[in-house]
């Protein structure tokens, strides 16, 4: 039976970091910056001080040492060493509500 390893997923608000199992592709990814800072639906970044990529259409963040994701609307959260896809989730208001079949 193949074993399967476990993945780090970490959300603040609207951030997601996704850990990623290829640790090499930071080899063949384009560096893009020394840290991450998104600009939250809200206003806020959320800063994230480790390596930033870009892997043809995917953000990639390469955390070498724990370090903490910083939001001035969320407790800080500990990212632990690794190498992570930056996603993101939007919320959605619907004005009416409509019955589901």
């Amino acid at each position: 039976m193949p074993v399967l390893s476990k993945v780090r997923i970490y959300r603040q608000g609207d951030l997601i970091l996704e850990q990623v199992e290829y640790e090499d592709v930071v080899k063949y990814a384009e560096p893009v910056s020394e840290r991450l800072e998104v600009r939250s639906e809200t206003g806020h970044s959320h800063i994230l001080d480790a390596k930033v990529y870009r892997y043809f259409d995917q953000m990639l963040v390469a955390v070498e040492k724990p370090t903490p994701l910083v939001h001035p609307q969320h407790p800080a959260i500990v990212i632990e060493p690794g190498v992570y896809r930056v996603r993101f989730v939007r919320d959605w208001l619907l004005e009416t509500s409509r019955p589901v079949d």
